[in-house]
C-alpha cells in the first residue's frame, strides 16, 4: 500500500493541463500566441496566466486582434439574409411553425417586433406537431436567424417570446398573406 507522502510525489511530478486548439472554434484570440508557436512564455506552463497588461503590450496580440476587426465586420455583412433563400429552405415543419409565429400578435419594442408569450403547448395544438418537434423547430429557426428569444420559460408550460427583425417580419409576413 502506498504512502501518503509517496502519492503527494507523484501527484506534483504529473504535468499540468494545457489545452490544445484541436477544435474549429478555438481561434487565435483565445490560444495565446505563445502556444500557437509551441513556446512557452516566462517559464509558465500555463500561457493563460500572463496578467492583462503583459498579454495586452505583445505585439503579436494587438496585431491579430486589430487585423480580425475587418473580418468581423465582413462576417456582419455576410449574415444579412437573403429573404427569398430563406423563404426556399423553410419546409414543413420549420414552415408551419415560422408562419405561425409570424402571424401571431406583435408588439414593437426597440426595432424589433415580440410576439405575445406563447407557450410550447399552444403551438403544438394550433400546428398538429408535437412538442418536442416545436422545440426543435424553434432551436433551427434561430440558428437560421430568422427568429430571436427575447423571454424563455423552461420546462412544465414554458413558453416564448420570440422576436423578429423589422425586415424578416415585414418580408415573411407579406410572403405568407399572398400564399
Amino acid at each position: 500500500m502506498p504512502l501518503i507522502k509517496d502519492v503527494l510525489k507523484e501527484i506534483e511530478h504529473k504535468k499540468k493541463f494545457q489545452k490544445k486548439s484541436y477544435r474549429p472554434w478555438d481561434d487565435e484570440i483565445s490560444v495565446p500566441p505563445s502556444e500557437e508557436k509551441g513556446q512557452e512564455s516566462n517559464g509558465n506552463t500555463d500561457g493563460f496566466s500572463k496578467s492583462i497588461e503583459t498579454f495586452a503590450s505583445e505585439k503579436s496580440a494587438t496585431d491579430s486582434l486589430t487585423s480580425l476587426l475587418p473580418d468581423m465586420q465582413k462576417q456582419e455583412e455576410t449574415i444579412k439574409l437573403d429573404m427569398e433563400k430563406c423563404l426556399r429552405d423553410l419546409y414543413g415543419a420549420q414552415r408551419i411553425v415560422f408562419k405561425f409565429l409570424v402571424n401571431l400578435q406583435v408588439e414593437e419594442i426597440g426595432g424589433i417586433f415580440i410576439t405575445q408569450p406563447v407557450a410550447t403547448n399552444e403551438i403544438a395544438l394550433a400546428t398538429k406537431l408535437p412538442a418536442n418537434t416545436i422545440k426543435t423547430v424553434i432551436g433551427r429557426l434561430k440558428n437560421k436567424s430568422l427568429i430571436k428569444t427575447s423571454e424563455w420559460k423552461p420546462g412544465r408550460g414554458g413558453y416564448g417570446r420570440y422576436g423578429f427583425d423589422i425586415d424578416v417580419y415585414n418580408f415573411f409576413l407579406k410572403r405568407f398573406a399572398e400564399t
